[in-house]
């Protein structure tokens, strides 16, 4: 669950980095030319972590290997049933989790209504509360299980994910579009942790 905290808290400063700038510059500001400060910030952490990066010892386990050297084709010729599982899962995943934490800041401004900053907000506080979900669902999955959560989060997922975006068409409460924004990441869960 904590690779998933990571990744979230990475979208967390990223958002962080916009709502500043959604405060301190105009709108027309930001379209004009102020969106390309996230871009120098992301350049230069970039050139900060190939550096760091650069200087890091490899393990010993990696480097008696010789360098992790392996065969896709291998995998896929001796295992293809759980390459094929795998890569479906990890779609099915990614999609709902990029669909929930991306594109429905987009979504509550382009067909929700929100203005910019509010979908923002919204998304910052649900993605938080999300962050703060996955250590508890991943001691759930240890307790009782992977694959009661992982098919909790397929039915749930195919069930409810065209209800949650039908619904936020209306929503015009900022409370409510983050408790539905929420509820379809806590969904997610069931994947990410």
């Amino acid at each position: 669950s904590f690779q998933y905290v990571t990744l979230i808290s990475g979208q967390l400063v990223a958002l962080l980095v916009l709502l500043v700038l959604q405060s301190i510059l105009s709108e027309t500001a930001l379209d004009a030319w102020g969106w390309r400060i996230p871009f120098l910030i992301g350049g230069v952490l970039a050139v900060i972590v190939f550096w760091l990066r650069r200087r890091l010892a490899e393990t010993e386990s990696f480097e008696k290997r010789g360098g992790g050297q392996s065969s896709m084709f291998a995998l896929f010729r001796h295992h293809p049933r759980e390459v094929g599982l795998v890569i479906l899962l990890t779609a099915g995943g990614t999609l709902a989790f990029y669909a929930y934490s991306i594109y429905l800041q987009k979504f509550l401004v382009n067909t929700s209504g929100f203005d910019r900053a509010t979908a923002s907000q919204i998304n910052a506080a649900a993605l938080f509360g999300f962050m703060l979900i996955q250590p508890l669902a991943g001691a759930l999955s240890d307790r009782i299980g992977r694959k009661p959560l992982m098919i909790g989060f397929g039915v749930l997922g195919v069930l409810l994910t065209w209800p949650i975006f039908t619904t936020l068409e209306s929503v015009h409460s900022p409370m409510l579009a983050f408790l539905i924004m929420l509820g379809a990441l806590a969904i997610v869960t069931g994947y990410t942790s």
